[in-house]
């Protein structure tokens, strides 16, 4: 997707600001419908012309979701700074000058700290700050990709979720329910598992945990997808998960995946362990079920 410019941003940010715009001060090339689409802006008669409006929370959405930009105001800071790094340009503007002939998307991942605090990685010169709320898409500078950082929390461990609300949800209450008490750097499994990989090799972190939902096609995934890349990866299991799934779980769940994961054999020993609860319960856990009863 073709970045924005930063005129285009000023723009959008004085619709923040409740501002409304004439058409006329409008880019030919700026992406207005995409915002259009979706509410974010609207665009409204007066006289012979037309005046355009934004809705703050939309606008920030659109430009998180689309663009990987979380704040527009901290985007434009730095891309008016002839100074900023690579690093910043591509936690805050949601892209940053690829190497020659490589494309900058292939060496971008979705992350976010489930600490307290942010998580920092520093590569020299480059410092990157890795937010605790609201996933954001990171851009590892390409002089650093490949390398050890300098410096990165000790002990560092990465959680990859199942789905999307489990990459959201993932907090330091959950982590520590785990018994995990070192920083955390929280994954969402994607079709980028390799660039994901690759981003790990990088920081040096070994200890890679998958969480996902305890039923049938968590485990074939564990298993068949996430070993691929990850081979000393391990199942995030909470003590008593067995009296768990006989109590809270969803016989619904487990007969809608029985049938095709019938002839599934695990062969890890942990797989082995959470399938033979599953079936001998005859039943699915989902991991928002779980996550609600954590105090």
């Amino acid at each position: 997707m073709k970045s924005l410019s930063l005129q285009f941003l000023k723009f959008l940010s004085r619709l923040c600001s409740g501002d409304e715009i004439p058409g006329s001060q409008v880019g030919r090339s700026w992406p207005i419908s995409g915002f259009e689409d979706c509410g974010a802006l609207s665009i409204t008669r007066k006289g012979r012309g037309r005046t355009i409006a934004g809705d703050r929370e939309l606008i920030a959405a659109v430009l998180n979701t689309r663009w990987s930009i979380p704040e527009i105001d901290k985007a434009i800071r730095v891309m008016e700074d002839e100074e900023a790094s690579k690093g910043e340009r591509g936690m805050h503007v949601g892209h940053t000058k690829a190497g020659k002939g490589e494309s900058t998307e292939e060496r971008r991942v979705r992350v976010r700290a489930a600490n307290e605090e942010a998580v920092f990685l520093e590569f020299g010169e480059d410092r990157i700050e890795i937010p605790r709320l609201s996933g954001v898409t990171i851009g590892l500078p390409w002089s650093c990709w490949g390398k050890s950082p300098v410096s990165t929390p000790k002990g560092l461990v990465a959680i990859i979720c199942e789905n999307i609300e489990n990459f959201h949800g993932f907090n330091d209450r959950i982590a520590r329910f785990y018994g995990l008490t070192a920083p955390c750097l929280v994954f969402w499994r994607s079709h980028k598992q390799p660039v994901v990989a690759s981003f790990l090799d990088s920081l040096g972190v070994t200890q890679v945990f998958y969480y996902c939902d305890f039923d049938l096609a968590g485990v074939f995934i564990y298993e068949n997808e996430i070993l691929k890349f990850h081979p000393d990866a391990q199942l995030l299991i909470p003590e008593n998960l067995s009296e768990m799934i006989e109590r809270k779980g969803n016989p619904d769940l487990y007969n809608q995946q029985s049938r095709k994961y019938q002839t599934f054999t695990p062969s890890t020993e942990d797989g082995r362990k959470v399938a033979a609860w599953i079936r001998d319960a005859r039943k699915g856990l989902e991991q928002e079920t779980l996550d609600a009863t954590i105090g």
